[in-house]
């Protein structure tokens, strides 16, 4: 996986600003870069509904190639998650339509992440974070936020990313996660 930086998170907004107006690189991408740790993925979120040939003059605006026809929606109900593939080992872009859910704005969704060292988000202004986001980065911790009345494969995927994290992240303390290591997905 190549080097990025935070700067180049924000070159990729600003290129797909061209074509989602309201689009900001948000979660991991951001969080691991933050803390020197490899990218695995860059997520884009919109709150724009997104088409075959919105993804496809995205892919060309940020210099990748939509090669997905059908979403990667961990819900099994929705489609808003679709990949553009960067090539040459860059992390893929995973587009993520906020349109089916309740909050649309980009930025405002960081609030409902489910782990607090993840709301951060890349603009084409440069990083923002939410409180909760640098309460955990001042403590070297990881909060889980709570489920929150969350849909069932919405608790599925924290608990997977819980694992995801407390391997990524060995050295940080994890909040208010014990209920999310009893879960059939953290096993």
């Amino acid at each position: 996986m190549n080097k990025l930086t935070i700067e180049d998170l924000k070159t990729l907004v600003v290129k797909a600003r061209d074509v989602l107006p309201d689009a900001v690189i948000s979660g991991g991408a951001p969080r691991d870069i933050l803390h020197g740790v490899p990218v695995k993925d860059i997520d884009l979120m919109t709150g724009y509904g997104v088409t075959k040939t919105v993804l496809e003059r995205l892919a060309e605006a940020v210099g990748g190639t939509f090669v997905v026809e059908e979403p990667l929606d961990p819900s099994g109900m929705e489609e808003f998650e679709w990949e553009i593939d960067m090539g040459l080992g860059r992390p893929a872009i995973n587009v993520i339509c906020l349109d089916p859910f309740e909050i649309t704005d980009p930025v405002d969704n960081l609030h409902d992440f489910d782990f607090g060292l993840s709301q951060i988000a890349v603009t084409s202004h440069g990083a923002v974070m939410t409180p909760a986001a640098a309460l955990d980065i001042a403590c070297n911790r990881i909060t889980y936020m709570g489920d929150r009345g969350r849909e069932d494969w919405r608790i599925a995927s924290s608990a997977k990313r819980l694992k995801r994290l407390e391997a990524k992240y060995p050295n940080r303390i994890f909040l208010n996660c014990d209920a999310l290591r009893q879960h059939p997905e953290y096993k």
